[in-house]
């Protein structure tokens, strides 16, 4: 029986904006499940920057509708076997991990909703 929030997320629009492949790359360098402070580290080591509030409660919501992401019970956030494919298929081990990081925001940007 799929939960409410499942349900909700059904509707969610999937329409990719930049950020949603930093915050998707960000969960694939915390490999498990993060708080938001863990969260910030991958960031700050991808984008040289912090999320903001936006950036990641939207975009997480837009990443776990497309089945990229997940929030634990706990309120973790974390990546899915989808999202870590999804990333894999858009990452060059002979680049650095900041190309890689834009390689998978622009193949998330390129798709449609």
């Amino acid at each position: 029986m799929p939960s409410r929030k499942s349900a909700k997320l059904e509707n969610v629009s999937t329409q990719f904006v930049g950020s949603d492949g930093w915050l998707l790359c960000s969960l694939y360098g915390a490999k498990d499940p993060c708080d938001r402070t863990k969260l910030n580290e991958w960031g700050d080591f991808f984008n040289h920057a912090i999320f903001n509030d936006d950036e990641v409660e939207a975009g997480i919501v837009r990443l776990q509708a497309a089945g990229y992401a997940e929030v634990t019970n706990d309120q973790l956030y974390a990546i899915t076997p989808k999202g870590r494919d999804f990333v894999l298929s858009n990452w060059d081990p002979k680049r650095g991990h900041i190309i890689n990081m834009f390689a998978v925001s622009d193949a998330l940007t390129s798709m449609q909703s």
